[in-house]
């Protein structure tokens, strides 16, 4: 028997030592066909026309196109996987911020429901408005202009002063606020401080806060604190008609605005 590969006799084409020593990657230097492949011309047919080459070239190069097409491939499945992961990933995530839109969405949808037609609407808060008043102080100007609060309402202004005096206490008055008549908030003071007091003129105004907070920032550079006693912030020293003028100018601009703020 005579081998096609090599023309020895002893084997055939399948046991050929050539042909195995070709596919284990240690091709035998002395073999004949390897040594007429490696020394032909680059132009020779067999090795140009892979058709015609040797069995022993072919096989070698099917190996190696075979790895270099699964490396190729390898890469390509890995690209591939990583734009499936991310395109899911984004699919994931865009999924995810939909749910909790429409949650949101329907969140204040049940709320806006639930609310009255007075609740869900909120009046806009008005900007205070200027007032063409000369004869204020910035600062009781200021919170004039701002107008009254929620809290504020009807009520007394009133000033009485020291039945008694000592020297250091004539001229002083105590101008506060009440709600109801001021007669019990007089005594009230009396009982606390242990002074008897005499009213001097009451006055009544549809927002008492309001008032009292802008004669005392009027009458600011007056103010004679008390070092004791109920009331203690609310004393001034000065001429009394002067503090009924102007107590009288307040109550007036007060009164003037009323029909503004109850808008």
């Amino acid at each position: 028997m005579v081998c096609g590969i090599c023309s020895k006799s002893g084997h055939n084409r399948r046991t050929c030592p050539s042909k195995l020593a070709t596919q284990n990657g240690s091709p035998e230097p002395n073999n004949p066909v390897m040594k007429k492949v490696i020394g032909s011309s680059s132009h020779s047919p067999s090795v140009r026309n892979y058709s015609t080459a040797p069995e022993a070239v072919r096989d070698i190069k099917q190996k190696i196109t075979f790895s270099n097409d699964i490396q190729n491939d390898y890469l390509d499945f890995k690209e591939l996987l990583s734009k499936l992961k991310t395109s899911r990933q984004a699919k994931e995530y865009a999924s995810s911020s939909n749910e909790v839109e429409t949650t949101e969405k329907n969140r204040k949808k049940v709320e806006n429901k639930e609310k009255t037609p007075s609740e869900s609407f909120v009046k806009p808060k008005p900007k205070p408005k200027k007032l063409g008043i000369n004869w204020l102080n910035p600062e009781a100007l200021q919170r004039l202009e701002k107008g009254p609060t929620k809290e504020d309402g009807p009520g007394h202004i009133y000033m009485y002063k020291i039945k008694n005096p000592t020297p250091e206490e004539i001229n002083c008055y105590k101008i506060g606020l009440s709600k109801n008549l001021p007669d019990k908030r007089i005594h009230a003071q009396e009982v606390a401080n242990k002074k008897i007091y005499e009213a001097v003129i009451t006055w009544e105004t549809p927002y008492r806060y309001l008032t009292e907070t802008t004669i005392h920032r009027q009458l600011k550079s007056q103010r004679t604190p008390r070092s004791y006693g109920d009331g203690k912030t609310e004393w001034f020293t000065g001429d009394r008609d002067t503090f009924i003028d102007i107590i009288n100018r307040v109550i007036r601009e007060v009164n003037g605005q009323k029909s503004v703020w109850l808008d």
